[in-house]
């Protein structure tokens, strides 16, 4: 399948929020203070639900409950914040049920965003 074939398919992309573009903007400055970032994050109140369902999943595996933004944006730091919030606000923009790809989209979707990291990274040096 040619990449205009899969294009041709997607019929209808979901918007992303206001809030996770500009947090993906904020995370991309590395002199933002970490108030700056809670102040936006506020804004959202789905995306700040699931990023504290993720601070407090075993996966995290922490002590203590985590139960405010400020709280998981100093717990995880900004590479962690950047990940989740990426996976949380674009996920649904990219789970479209292309034929050839319902195998390897979290393949596809780790590549996507290890490369947009590495890019960040060579952005900043």
């Amino acid at each position: 399948m040619t990449a205009s074939e899969i294009v041709s398919q997607v019929k209808d992309l979901p918007a992303v929020s206001e809030t996770t573009r500009k947090m993906v903007v904020q995370l991309n400055q590395p002199e933002l203070h970490r108030s700056e970032l809670v102040k936006t994050l506020r804004c959202d109140n789905v995306l700040t639900a699931k990023l504290l369902r993720v601070c407090n999943s075993a996966d995290c595996a922490l002590r203590e409950p985590v139960v405010s933004v400020d709280q998981a944006l100093l717990l995880l730091g900004n590479d962690a914040v950047f990940r989740i919030v990426c996976t949380i606000g674009f996920g649904d923009s990219i789970g479209f049920g292309a034929p050839g790809y319902a195998a390897e989209a979290n393949g596809l979707w780790n590549h996507s965003v290890s490369n947009l990291r590495q890019s960040r990274r060579l952005e900043i040096a």
